[in-house]
């Protein structure tokens, strides 16, 4: 029976690491109490059109940083696949930490690049995605004559496929009496 190599913690890291920590958990709470009510007002003041283009730029810089992490994961795996070794050699950790090596350490290698490849697909499929359903969105609104079943179609939503189904009941059932 092998022995367990435990890979010990760097304490000026995990130092640093909570530093950042609360560092950014503080910015994202500034962001929800501030920027994004001062954004909903200044969106309240632009043109329609000129707002939704505002939301899909923001929306767009939202993803910037999924993808970012995305392709750091990317590289971790490539390191521990290379390795063949977890953590991989020259990383620092927060905690100690049990050394995985041979095919466990694989598994997590590709394990990390398996959820690197959705978060980047996820990511850039959502960046494609929003400018086309505002835009979809912008038409509606441009041209109100159109239908409410017909903008039920293009958000797609539940209520939308379930008004049609109502529909469909309604139709069986005067077939039937």
């Amino acid at each position: 029976m092998t022995e367990k190599v435990v890979q010990k913690a760097d304490k000026g890291y995990r130092n640093k690491y909570l530093k950042r920590l609360i560092l950014f958990t503080g910015l994202g709470i500034v962001m929800i109490l501030w920027a994004v009510p001062l954004l909903g007002s200044f969106l309240e003041t632009l043109k329609p059109e000129q707002a939704i283009k505002t939301v899909v730029v923001v929306l767009f810089a939202m993803f910037v940083p999924l993808i970012l992490m995305a392709f750091y994961m990317m590289n971790l795996s490539r390191r521990i696949l290379k390795s063949e070794r977890f953590p991989p050699p020259g990383i620092k950790v927060i905690r100690d930490t049990v050394v995985l090596e041979g095919q466990r350490a694989r598994s997590r290698g590709y394990l990390i690049m398996i959820l690197s490849l959705i978060l980047i697909l996820l990511s850039t499929g959502f960046m494609i995605y929003m400018p086309y359903l505002f835009n979809k969105l912008l038409e509606v609104r441009q041209h109100p004559s159109e239908s409410y079943d017909s903008i039920q179609r293009i958000s797609g939503t539940i209520s939308g496929h379930m008004n049609r189904g109502n529909q469909y009941d309604q139709r069986i059932q005067s077939r039937g009496n």
